[in-house]
């Protein structure tokens, strides 16, 4: 005889095979791997700043045009497209750098953070 509570777990323990099954395959697909700059690099302000990334995968993502590629600073806004980017002005402050890539298999993500830091004696 199965009572009320052991319906309850059993439901509740196919939520959450299901769940962490789901979790793992949206982990599994291609990833972004920021390989430059290095995560809380810091530079001076109106250092030329080299972006890179990477999109690694077990899964054949298809071919990826470059203009694909988009990095985005949660300070400054759109940063450029291409796996590789160099940027020259970033503001002064702490920047979250997000890359994105858009392949036949969704999107992927990658982030980096950096630190742009006042060239003013003083500041």
């Amino acid at each position: 005889m199965i009572t009320r509570n052991q319906c309850f777990g059993a439901r509740l323990l196919i939520l959450v095979v299901t769940l962490t099954t789901a979790l793992a395959c949206r982990e599994s697909g291609p990833k972004v791997t920021v390989g430059l700059p290095k995560q809380n690099s810091h530079f001076a302000a109106g250092d030329t700043i080299h972006f890179v990334a990477d999109l690694n995968s077990d899964v054949d993502p298809g071919i990826v045009p470059l203009s694909e590629w988009r990095w985005v600073s949660d300070i400054d806004g759109d940063l450029g497209r291409y796996p590789r980017i160099d940027i020259p002005n970033l503001s002064v402050g702490e920047h979250l750098i997000t890359v994105s890539i858009h392949h036949k298999l969704g999107l992927s993500r990658g982030r980096v953070t950096v630190f742009v830091d006042s060239n003013a004696p003083g500041r």
